[in-house]
């Protein structure tokens, strides 16, 4: 019943903000922002981002893995499923606590608590999140964390490599189970690129 307000920047193929407007890129953005929005509220590529839709070997159309057996959700359970997906969402994670606990941290070593915390606000923003309680389980934590650490990067002129990139996505999602996991792995990365 409310229409939230999204974010969404002027940028050109490099993500970085246009200091010249042509009619091509507001264009090209407008189509971005179209197709965000469908996302964003219709649902539609959720199968694809998870993974589902994606074609295997030579254009094969890929089939769900088969689940393995298991008994049939007790009412409890159910709650917690997402009704079309199957996903069962992480009971004991709790995104804001999650999120204001690395801020507070500040394993980046931003000025002050408050840079810190707008960093995290930021990173929310940009991935259309309103607040740190739509952080529903460790995988959009994940998300959350990998933007701040990006953005850190961009905002302090440091290049990853495309291999160094992937070895920081995975080392995060790896580690972004509980908070304190989450700081420890991003002040590991912040120390190397000092």
């Amino acid at each position: 019943k409310r229409t939230p307000a999204l974010v969404f920047p002027l940028m050109d193929n490099r993500h970085n903000a246009l200091k010249q407007l042509d009619a091509r890129a507001v264009s090209d953005n407008i189509q971005r922002a179209s197709v965000k929005c469908i996302a964003t509220f219709t649902g539609l590529g959720l199968k694809l981002y998870a993974g589902e839709d994606i074609p295997k070997d030579d254009g094969e159309a890929s089939k769900p893995a088969p689940a393995a057996k298991k008994a049939a959700p007790s009412s409890k359970e159910a709650a917690g499923t997402i009704e079309g997906i199957g996903l069962e969402l992480e009971k004991s994670f709790n995104g804001k606590e999650s999120l204001l606990a690395f801020c507070k941290a500040n394993p980046l070593q931003f000025p002050d608590e408050r840079s810190s915390l707008k960093s995290g606000k930021t990173a929310l923003e940009n991935l259309g999140l309103a607040k740190g309680d739509d952080i529903k389980d460790s995988a959009m934590f994940a998300n959350v964390i990998s933007t701040i650490v990006t953005t850190w990067a961009k905002d302090n002129n440091i290049a990853f490599s495309k291999e160094e990139n992937a070895v920081i996505i995975a080392k995060l999602r790896s580690s972004c189970d509980n908070a304190s996991n989450a700081i420890e792995a991003v002040k590991e990365i912040a120390k190397s690129k000092k």
